[in-house]
């Protein structure tokens, strides 16, 4: 599908690109008639690819044909000129990221992030030439990705996933492995090289050359213009020429957001095979890793919009199990039993004491996500780490409020809300457990619980004004009537005023 839509592309937009470059003549030579053939070829190669998406295979002969394009001059700049436009691209969606604090950005808890990038560091090959930072992104969806620049992430999403360090480990090195193993520019040079053997095939000698000239042109103007910014060398006919003669895929990165690359299956079982030679070499227990896999694989049939980032789809997640448990058997079987009598390491006491806010932050936002069963199995498994911990206790209250089915659900929810105030009860920081409680009690329609439905109605509204400078809530009204469901007429609370210090000068 990939490779007939770049093609598509390129027959699409080649007289703009030929007109642009002041080329026409020779695009009044192209028989119109085989175009049109080739088009409906290509519709019907979209349709078959449709049933059965996989990876292009190429003979002997084309990869041999692809390795002589790769050496001419002209596809050789066109090459070079889109890596380093993509980097230029890269630098400019870290900027982005690293800036943006909070939901899309950068997760705001620095001892764990100064954890992650640690144990990054310590996973980076002793004699590469690169430089790496590793962060951690706030989103619930489970995914890590690298960029060319070095930049590694994982989403607070994947980290809730993981059951110790050595998965961790495993993870972060799979990404390193990617920019080690350069396969950015071979992503680049693959796309190229594939839609020149196409060109190769249809065009002639004399046809094919303009064209490569004229792409290279449009390359170098791209690349020109990315690199000084709006006013560079950038116009249509340029980017229609680039995004024709490389797939929209690698120009899209120019501008897309950061995001997980969705490498094909060799570059994925490189890394992977990276990746469990570096976490072992640091004494990290690789066997922990098909544990991840098939946790991941649960969680995509589960809810299939967890099926993106660092394991993909759940078809490419059963590939890469296989594979991974095919090396710990076969190649890496000596050395992990030869480690595994000395002190492999599974997970550190640092790990599960960091991962129990983690997992309590990273549920607030699946739950808003209505990602409910992910959101509760964080909620769950930072109560088992951390129990007294009255936000913990009071987002699983909420979740198995908002999904309750059965009484017992609803006892759960009830008896949650009561924990989640009880270990607030000395700091007396969070007001939204006692509404939440308050409401619970309301729906029970019992005139015995009045009295508890007032008590918890006034310490929300005495709580939250402590907290926001003395704003009452905004939802005060419906708070009032409550209130005068349970029987309370009476009780009102003022605004606060600000009032001037003595000697102040009157505005």
């Amino acid at each position: 599908m990939k490779r007939a839509v770049k093609w598509l592309v390129f027959l699409c937009v080649l007289p703009l690109v030929l007109g642009r470059v002041e080329i026409r003549a020779m695009a009044q030579d192209v028989d119109n008639a085989d175009i049109s053939k080739q088009m409906e070829a290509l519709r019907q190669a979209v349709l078959e690819d449709k049933k059965d998406s996989k990876e292009p295979k190429f003979s002997p002969k084309d990869i041999e044909k692809m390795q002589e394009l790769g050496q001419k001059p002209e596809i050789k700049r066109i090459i070079d000129d889109m890596y380093e436009s993509m980097r230029h691209g890269h630098q400019s969606q870290a900027y982005r990221l690293n800036t943006t604090m909070g939901r899309d950005g950068i997760y705001q808890n620095p001892v764990l992030q100064q954890y992650v990038n640690q144990l990054g560091q310590s996973l980076v090959p002793k004699d590469t030439v690169n430089l790496y930072t590793f962060r951690i992104v706030y989103d619930p969806r489970p995914e890590s990705f690298a960029l060319s620049t070095g930049s590694v992430y994982i989403s607070t999403g994947m980290l809730s996933s993981l059951e110790n360090e050595a998965q961790l480990a495993y993870v972060l090195s799979h990404e390193i492995g990617h920019i080690e193993h350069n396969h950015f520019y071979e992503e680049v040079r693959g796309s190229i090289l594939e839609n020149a053997l196409e060109i190769d095939k249809e065009r002639s000698a004399k046809k094919k050359g303009a064209i490569f000239g004229a792409i290279a042109g449009g390359v170098g103007a791209l690349a020109g213009g990315i690199a000084g910014g709006a006013n560079g060398a950038l116009n249509f006919g340029t980017i229609a020429a680039v995004s024709a003669f490389a797939g929209y895929s690698v120009v899209h990165s120019f501008s897309s957001k950061p995001k997980a690359t969705a490498w094909d299956k060799a570059k994925e079982t490189d890394a992977d095979e990276f990746g469990l030679k570096t976490a072992l070499e640091q004494n990290y227990d690789i066997r922990e890793a098909p544990k991840l896999l098939i946790a991941m694989e649960q969680t995509v049939t589960k809810d299939p919009r967890a099926g993106f980032g660092f394991h993909g789809s759940k078809a490419n997640i059963a590939d890469r199990k296989q594979h991974v448990q095919a090396v710990l058997d076969g190649t890496l079987k000596a050395e992990v039993q030869k480690k595994s009598q000395g002190s492999l390491i599974g997970s550190s006491p640092n790990f599960a004491l960091l991962m129990a806010a983690l997992k309590r932050d990273n549920g607030v936002l699946a739950l808003d996500y209505d990602l409910f069963e992910m959101a509760k199995t964080n909620f769950e498994q930072a109560e088992a780490i951390r129990s007294s911990d009255p936000m913990t206790q009071y987002y699983l209250g909420k979740v198995y409020r908002l999904t309750a089915r059965t009484p017992e659900d609803k006892q759960k929810a009830q008896s949650h809300m009561l924990q989640a105030i009880r270990y607030d009860a000395e700091r007396g920081f969070y007001a939204d457990p006692h509404l939440e409680l308050a409401l619970t009690m309301i729906r029970e329609n019992d005139a015995k619980l009045y009295p508890d439905i007032q008590k918890e109605l006034k310490t929300y509204v005495q709580l939250y004004q402590r907290n926001n400078a003395g704003a009452l809530p905004e939802n005060m009204n419906i708070i009032y009537d409550y209130l005068s469901m349970s029987g309370e007429n009476a009780w009102m609370v003022p605004r606060v005023v600000n009032v001037a210090n003595p000697g102040q000068p009157k505005p």
